[in-house]
């Protein structure tokens, strides 16, 4: 077991498996530092339009704009 969480953290090394390295390399465009400060500006953005962390991702729904309307 890990040390206790502190809000006052700055750094903080952390073991993570190949799905979360693909995901962060894909959010980063291939560097996993990038990908994480993306995620991390994905969930501001998502957290100013209301999600919250007890709330079941399965029952949101996000529209994003067309890409190929005028």
């Amino acid at each position: 077991m890990g040390r206790p969480a502190n809000p006052n953290t700055t750094n903080f090394l952390r073991k993570i498996g190949r799905d979360e390295q693909t995901i962060l390399a894909v959010a980063g465009k291939g560097d996993i530092s990038q990908g994480f400060l993306e995620v991390l500006d994905a969930y501001r953005h998502f957290y100013n339009q209301g999600l919250r962390p007890n709330m079941n991702l399965e029952d949101i729904t996000i529209n994003l704009p067309d890409e190929n309307a005028s």
